[in-house]
């Protein structure tokens, strides 16, 4: 759809009113491939109470389709300011962006974008979000500058799942991924992404759309006590599928604050396949803050191992700051990581909690140190959907795999631990599963009343390694 031009440029602009170039109105939860994007809008410089681009005070919803550079904006409770990425016009630059509790900043992707850079092309593009300069931003606790859901919409883009058996894929794996047709696989990069999410796929359910893509180039200093995040959108079906995690891509002198940094997918509702989480990168920054980072695959309900979960996406960090650092991995809560790298030394403090995740090719996880204090806790998530030829599984009998930690030294001290306890195979699902009420599952040894038919014996039941 072809949306309207407005100038005001050379106007004083005293105008209280609603000033619009819209796309037609998005369908479902989110971006869509059949929606227009909003056109272009053209300000004067400073003259008039109204909107101009040397300052400007949003209160209400206002939607900007052109590349543009503005002063100073500040986004109240209740204010919305949208930013699309059309083509050669998806680069928005601030003096300085303030968004104070109550207000959020969107920006909507391009999924027609090829994006040959991050892997696209035309025949399959990885879609395109919003680039963003300034000299400092500030997200207050309440306030969000996000692209959730902004992404490829239900069954679209080139991690999309599809049927009723495949989560989106992106950072990480969608349950159910088929690599002979790309549903539910990862693509992109883990450094400097710039890709879409894609959709959930379940039947012709309008399921969650992938998160979109920000990408902020901040000279000065990122201050996030709200939200930065590029989450999959849910479904409000009650089988839904989530969409895959986004992209988020931040650099900057520093980053710093209490809030939260998340490209998750977006929330498994029935039990169907889980989307995978995005990709995150803040290797370009001092690293001060002090809040949360994730990349989460999607879960159906808890946090626990699942056949239908989707996996961790990838999580970039720098070598600076008092945050999460490469060469000083300090854990204090919770942490998913879902991308091989090198690490420095790796401490797992009391309360702490390190999730390795067991994305296949993405498994190695090398440091120097490892130190699990007393009440911390490594631990190794298996993946489900690795057919792990090696130790004899197929494509229609998978043994599944967990990652590889390669250190030259590991101290556990007294009371911490590293394991991998019930983050195999769920219920009933394996090679040496249980199947029925009164059977046990085997692995080493026998499940008990094991039914040779359904190899629960000891001979082929090497999975989870």
């Amino acid at each position: 759809m072809v949306t309207a031009v407005s100038s005001f440029s050379n106007t004083i602009n005293n105008f209280q009113g609603t000033i619009e170039a819209l796309g037609s109105k998005f369908g479902g939860n989110g971006n869509t491939a059949t929606s227009g994007v909003a056109g272009s809008l053209l300000l004067p410089p400073s003259a008039g109470s109204g909107l101009t681009l040397d300052r400007m005070v949003i209160s209400n919803e206002v939607h900007f389709g052109n590349s543009l550079a503005f002063g100073t904006v500040v986004v109240t409770n209740g204010g919305k300011l949208c930013l699309a990425a059309n083509p050669d016009n998806y680069e928005y630059s601030f003096a300085t962006l303030n968004i104070l509790s109550g207000g959020e900043v969107v920006c909507i992707g391009d999924v027609a974008q090829a994006n040959e850079a991050a892997g696209g092309s035309s025949a399959n593009p990885y879609g395109r979000g919003v680039s963003i300069t300034a000299t400092n931003i500030t997200v207050a606790s309440g306030g969000a500058l996000h692209a959730d859901r902004y992404g490829f919409s239900h069954k679209t883009g080139p991690g999309k799942g599809g049927g009723e058996n495949t989560g989106a894929g992106h950072g990480g794996y969608g349950a159910g991924s088929k690599s002979e047709t790309g549903q539910g696989m990862p693509y992109g990069s883990a450094a400097r992404p710039t890709t879409l999410g894609s959709g959930g796929g379940y039947s012709s359910v309008d399921t969650g759309s992938g998160g979109g893509a920000i990408k902020l180039a901040v000279l000065e200093s990122i201050v996030i006590d709200g939200r930065l995040s590029a989450d999959g959108g849910i479904s409000t079906h009650g089988s839904s599928y989530g969409g895959s995690g986004g992209s988020i891509w931040a650099a900057a002198g520093t980053l710093s604050g209490s809030g939260v940094i998340s490209a998750n997918g977006g929330f498994n509702n029935g039990g169907f396949c889980g989307s995978g989480g995005g990709r995150i990168d803040i290797s370009e920054t001092v690293n001060n803050f002090s809040g949360t980072i994730e990349a989460l695959g999607n879960f159906t309900g808890s946090k626990g191992n699942t056949a239908t979960r989707g996996t961790t996406g990838s999580i970039l960090l720098p070598q600076n700051g008092t945050g999460l650092r490469s060469d000083l991995l300090v854990v204090t809560n919770d942490l998913y990581l879902g991308n091989g790298a090198e690490y420095g030394k790796i401490k797992v403090e009391e309360g702490g909690s390190l999730y390795l995740d067991a994305n296949e090719g993405y498994d190695l996880f090398s440091c120097d140190e490892v130190e699990v204090c007393d009440g911390g806790r490594l631990v190794f998530v298996g993946n489900c959907m690795t057919i792990n030829e090696t130790m004899g599984g197929s494509a229609a009998v998978p043994y599944g795999a967990g990652g590889t930690l390669k250190a030259t030294n590991i101290v556990i001290r007294e009371g911490g631990r590293i394991d991998a306890d019930a983050m195999g195979f769920p219920q009933k699902s394996g090679p040496g599963r249980g199947p029925g009420s009164y059977q046990g599952a085997g692995r080493g040894g026998a499940g008990a009343n094991r039914d040779e038919a359904l190899v629960a014996n000891p001979l082929a039941t090497i999975t989870l390694r």
